[in-house]
């Protein structure tokens, strides 16, 4: 037998440490604009139509006199509803009422977040609330001392001050102000901020049945530390302004499972595509509109449908705050979804341009590229627009709403069926958009090659004609009598120029009648007419040797200027043929620099998380690494655009100052891996560049610098140095570019000028291989023998000239540039 002492049959509940506050705080909250905005939805469903937030001395490193208030004008809160749900954690009073009292708003609010971001956010709370009852207006005012709910204590046993009481006058509402913030705000913290809160929520007023029309919500800030960035930073973009871009795609689930898009898009009729899957039937309800933007231009394609309203400054300010797909549920934004400067890429775009996707992952899609006349299929994905280039709202409302589930954290969805169904129709629609872009790009290319034949078949096409013409009439006519006159006349004019060039002709060909093509190795034929020995010959019957040495010197020349054309010709099909190589590496290395960004704002992510002051720094360091290389390709795409737009931009000029700073900018990472300095001389903000159209003005001085910094590489210079300047003497513009590389001997002067001509001395690119290597020479390049050439006849169509001059002291090498006003 046992024997039983203290004997004791009772019950137990559950009590709770009071640093579950803390913990619920910390883990459910986990940054400041999370916080904000789950005590502005409280507001929300509290049918107030405002809400205004407040931050005094927060940006100091002492926070004491720190303050963030939230002020809305809803119900408020009696003391009775304060004290039985307020004050109880895990209340289902929310659940019990799932939409709000006067406008029928679907509450947001869930889990008694907002208290718990209180205590995430300060050490103080004070809570000011007031409601409208039979007796009057109810006051109630409690204070609340975060750090008096220490561990050891249990949560009923910490006490918390209110005074309470009612009045005949008040203004039902709620303020709560947050005081001695843990966390200093930084610029960039309330940049974060300011974004969150201007686009919080997309509620419009709306009248709900039986309920009180929904004046709609907004929510304003004040912060006087950071009034400057206020006005920007909350520029809202209104629809006319977003649909200036190339096109809109709008979606819609229905309760069956099928999605509608319908594209409208620049130079296009109106396109629809339907799906539908039983995938896609419990997201009935979702809606979505997405605004596509191409931040740069294909192939110098404009692919804007309204410049006037999208200027490049206003194309900034709108991507810099709105790029991103942002996703909203019942109204409020869910984060951190379409926050692409944070490096959120939840529909994984950035991921597949990354690895060049090709082809669309939808069976559905695949055969349609075919069918609108791409013709390499397979390849139209790389022409996907990137996350910075979509501006877009995904709409989460009615059942739906029920069919995703919100992260305790609050940061995002819990990713099941559901969402992962969502993500595929938001994809579906942009890689079908993406198939409509990639077929317009093909349209537009037509359409501005055949611009482009036809305005040089109207502007030089004729001349062209004229000289092939006046090329076949002399020679055809050299050798006849009947034409002699006419013949002899052209000979003398064409000989008197001949004799005028800088360089006469140093060998003689035989005649040849036949005009085309050059280079025929026939025989001269006799001439047409009476002939005799040449002892018969008579002033009377027979061309004159004078006559004759002048039409030989006319043939000559003219069969040498057409070879020249010629030469120059293939010259030109050989340099645009890399065109389209170059616009593919100028896209892909695009994906390269998204994929950068994408990758250093999750480091920064990481690191922030991370409290090992070691790795952190690290992270940080990798961070600011592809944020440095991500600016490089930047800088170079700028470079880029100048050449793929020069034939929209012919007719432009450039200053100086713009060309110089361009340049200098382009090349500032390549100087910097070679330790090479490049000055510019200071000039005039006005004082342009006469004659040259900018891609002109850039080839020309790119070409200059590259061969520059080619020298200085191979030399043995400790300082490496390019200075460029610009002289004005009357009417002629003199831009000289100086380096101490290696220099080249006089005797090469005139002849690196040539086509194909490089390296005559036969020891700048094996100095810079051995310098280099092999594989960091073929990345700088080894030389076409076209730079200078190109330069040579850009400058000579515009009867400019360069020459290599002596160079001054303490320079190696001297090339000047001269033009003509």
């Amino acid at each position: 037998m046992i024997d039983k002492f203290n004997e004791r049959n009772d019950s137990l509940t559950f009590d709770v440490d009071a640093q579950l506050i803390t913990e619920l705080g910390e883990r459910l909250v986990s940054r400041n604009h999370i916080g904000i905005s789950e005590l502005i939805k409280n507001a929300y469903d509290a049918d107030s139509p405002i809400v205004d937030v407040s931050l005094y001395e927060v940006s100091h490193y002492d926070l004491d006199n720190s303050e963030l208030i939230i002020e809305d004008k809803g119900h408020g809160m009696t003391f009775k509803t304060v004290e039985s749900h307020w004050m109880t954690i895990g209340t289902s009073n929310k659940r019990a009422k799932p939409v709000s009292k006067d406008f029928g708003r679907p509450v947001t609010g869930n889990k008694g977040i907002g208290r718990f971001a209180c205590q995430r956010l300060a050490e103080h709370l004070e809570l000011i609330t007031c409601a409208e009852t039979s007796d009057g207006f109810e006051h109630t005012i409690i204070q609340f001392d975060w750090d008096d709910f220490s561990p050891g204590k249990r949560l009923s046993n910490v006490k918390c001050r209110y005074h309470s009481f009612t009045s005949n006058e008040g203004s039902a509402g709620t303020t709560l102000k947050l005081k001695r913030l843990r966390e200093r705000i930084t610029e960039r913290d309330f940049k974060m901020i300011l974004k969150s809160i201007t686009l919080i929520s997309i509620a419009a007023p709306t009248k709900r049945l039986g309920f009180t029309e929904d004046p709609g919500f907004n929510a304003s800030i004040s912060a006087p530390e950071f009034e400057n960035l206020i006005g920007k930073a909350s520029f809202k973009a209104d629809e006319k302004l977003l649909n200036s871009g190339w096109g809109t795609v709008t979606g819609t689930i229905n309760k069956h499972g099928a999605i509608a898009f319908e594209l409208e898009s620049k130079d296009s009729e109106k396109q629809t595509y339907s799906y539908a899957g039983k995938q896609f039937i419990p997201l009935g309800g979702v809606s979505f509109t997405i605004y596509i933007i191409p931040l740069k231009s294909r192939d110098g394609i404009e692919n804007l449908r309204d410049t006037t309203l999208l200027t490049r400054s206003v194309l900034k300010d709108v991507t810099d705050i709105h790029s991103g797909i942002k996703l909203y549920l019942n109204g409020f934004r869910v984060y951190p979804y379409g926050e692409v400067n944070e490096g959120d890429d939840w529909l994984r775009i950035a991921h597949d341009i990354s690895r060049r996707r090709g082809t669309s992952d939808f069976v559905e899609l695949q055969d349609l590229a075919s069918n609108m006349g791409i013709e390499i299929p397979n390849r139209a994905m790389l022409n996907h627009p990137g996350t910075r280039s979509l501006i877009g709202d995904v709409i989460i409302e009615g059942e739906a709403v029920n069919a995703f589930q919100v992260k305790m954290d609050r940061e995002g969805l819990v990713e099941n069926e559901n969402f992962q169904s969502l993500r595929k129709a938001i994809r579906m629609s942009l890689d079908w958009v993406t198939i409509n872009y990639e077929a317009w790009l093909i349209q537009s290319r037509k359409k501005r090659h055949e611009k482009v034949v036809k305005a040089f078949e109207e502007s030089v096409g004729n001349k062209f004609e004229s000289t092939e013409s006046r090329i076949n009439k002399a020679i055809n006519t050299l050798w006849s009598e009947e034409g002699s006159e006419e013949s002899e006349n052209l000979a003398s004019e064409i000989s008197d120029s001949t004799a005028a060039t800088d360089k006469p002709r140093e060998k003689s060909e035989s005649p040849n009648v036949t005009p085309l093509p050059a280079g025929d190795k026939t025989t001269t034929p006799e001439p047409i007419g009476p002939t005799s020995s040449s002892t018969e010959w008579t002033n009377s019957n027979l061309i004159s040797q004078e006559s004759k040495t002048k039409k030989n010197n006319a043939q000559q020349y003219l069969r040498s200027e057409y070879r020249e054309l010629e030469a120059e010709s293939e010259l030109l099909r050989a340099v645009s043929a890399t065109a389209p190589l170059l616009f593919v590496f100028a896209h892909e290395v695009k994906g390269i620099a998204q994929t950068l960004t994408s990758q250093s704002a999750q480091l920064k992510l990481i690191a922030n998380k991370i409290k090992n002051t070691e790795i952190r720094a690290e992270l940080f360091t990798m961070a600011r690494s592809a944020d440095e290389y991500k600016n490089s390709f930047n800088d170079l795409f700028d470079l880029f655009e100048v050449f793929s737009d020069s034939t929209n931009k012919s007719a432009k000029k450039i200053t100086y100052r713009n060309l110089f700073g361009r340049i200098q900018t382009g090349f500032r990472f390549f100087l910097k891996q070679y330790d090479i300095e490049l000055e510019f001389d200071h000039v005039s903000a006005v004082l342009g560049v006469p004659k040259l159209n900018p891609a002109e003005a850039y080839s020309v001085l790119i070409n200059l610098i590259s061969n520059s910094v080619k020298s200085l590489i191979a030399s043995d210079s400790e300082m490496r140095l390019i200075k460029v300047s610009v002289t004005k003497n009357g009417n002629l513009h003199y831009i000289t570019v100086k380096d101490n590389g290696i220099g080249l001997k006089k005797e090469h002067w005139e002849k690196v000028f040539e086509a194909k001509t490089y390296d005559p001395e036969g020891n700048l690119y094996n100095s810079v291989s051995s310098k280099l290597g092999d594989e960091k020479l073929s990345n700088l390049g080894k030389g076409s023998g076209l730079g200078l050439n190109i330069v040579k006849n850009i400058l000579k169509k515009h009867n400019g000239n360069v020459k290599f001059v002596e160079p001054d002291p303490t320079w190696d090498a001297q090339v000047q540039i001269t033009i003509g006003n």
